[in-house]
C-alpha cells in the first residue's frame, strides 16, 4: 500500500485557512455590527435623545457561532419599532415619515420608524457581499 506524502501540510494549510477565516469573520462581524448600529441610531426619532442614545452593537462567540447584534435596550423602543395597536409604522421599505404626536401639533419630523428594521433593509444587500468576499480575503497558507 503506498504513502501519502505532505498529509500533515495538507491538515496544517486547512487549519490555517480555518483560524484565517474565523478571524475574518470575526473582524467582519465586529464592522457590520457597528455599521448597523450607527444606521439605526440615525434612523431613530429623537424626542429626547435617549432612544438613540441607547443604542448598542456587540459581537460575541458561542462556541465555533460568531453571534453580531444591535438594538436598544429602553423598553419603549418596541413600539417605535413595531407601533401599536393605534399607532402603524408600516414597513422598512417604507416606513412612517412623522410621529403622531408631532403630526397633531402640525409640526414636521424628519425621522423615520422603524428604525431598526431600516438599518437592516439598507445594509443588507452590503453586508451579504462582503460575508460572501471574505474567502477571497483568506489565503490558504
Amino acid at each position: 500500500m503506498g504513502e501519502i506524502k505532505g498529509g500533515k501540510e495538507i491538515v496544517k494549510m486547512f487549519k490555517n485557512y480555518e483560524e484565517g477565516l474565523e478571524a475574518a469573520l470575526e473582524k467582519k462581524f465586529y464592522l457590520w455590527a457597528s455599521k448597523l448600529a450607527t444606521a439605526a441610531q440615525r434612523h431613530a426619532p429623537v424626542a429626547t435623545g435617549q432612544l438613540r442614545a441607547s443604542i448598542r452593537f456587540e459581537v460575541t462567540k458561542r462556541g465555533t457561532v460568531i453571534v453580531g447584534a444591535y438594538g436598544t435596550n429602553v423598553k419603549y423602543a418596541v413600539f417605535v419599532e413595531f407601533g401599536t395597536r393605534n399607532i402603524k409604522v408600516g414597513k422598512p421599505e417604507s416606513p412612517r415619515t412623522s410621529w403622531p404626536a408631532k403630526e397633531k401639533t402640525h409640526t414636521s419630523s424628519p425621522e423615520t420608524m422603524p428604525f431598526l428594521r431600516v438599518a437592516w433593509a439598507e445594509n443588507v444587500g452590503d453586508l451579504v457581499k462582503a460575508l460572501v468576499a471574505i474567502g477571497a480575503e483568506v489565503k490558504l497558507k
